[in-house]
């Protein structure tokens, strides 16, 4: 089981996109040929995770872009994949945060983020302060874009 993640918001192509193309299933095959996943030792899965969270009367939906890790890495690496994702063609035009995040063991935990960037400046943005749990009704899907394991 993977305890480790990085994410990074990609609900809108403002936060992340692919040399000017939204993040998704059809882009991937490109994204894979480019980014080559399969050459990074620590990168077990890379998932869009789907979000949408219902706090009456609003529905809100969330997309990110996720790399589930075998191994807590140290900063130098995260900064190395965030450099990696730029020569790629990833790009955020809002300043999104990518984090490398320690993951939860239980549900009544919270996610760990151990790092907290800038994407674009590949700069530390400081970590986050923790809020009070949302009360929102979150549902989840998975679309998986690459296992080390197929």
């Amino acid at each position: 089981m993977n305890e480790y993640k990085i994410r990074i918001n990609c609900t809108h192509e403002q936060q992340l996109s692919f040399n000017d193309e939204p993040i998704n299933k059809k882009t991937y095959k490109t994204i894979h040929e480019k980014f080559e996943p399969d050459l990074i030792n620590f990168i077990d899965k890379i998932n869009i995770l789907h979000t949408k969270c219902y706090l009456k009367p609003e529905l809100t939906y969330y997309k990110s872009l996720e790399m589930l890790c075998n191994r807590e890495i140290c900063e130098y690496e995260f900064e190395c994949i965030i450099k990696r994702m730029h020569s790629c063609g990833f790009i955020s035009v809002s300043g999104a945060q990518i984090q490398f995040v320690k993951l939860k063991k239980t549900k009544d935990e919270e996610d760990e983020v151990i790092y907290n960037y800038n994407f674009m400046e590949n700069r530390n943005a400081g970590l986050l302060s923790s809020n009070a749990k949302s009360k929102c009704v979150k549902k989840y899907k998975t679309q998986q874009l690459y296992n080390v394991h197929n």
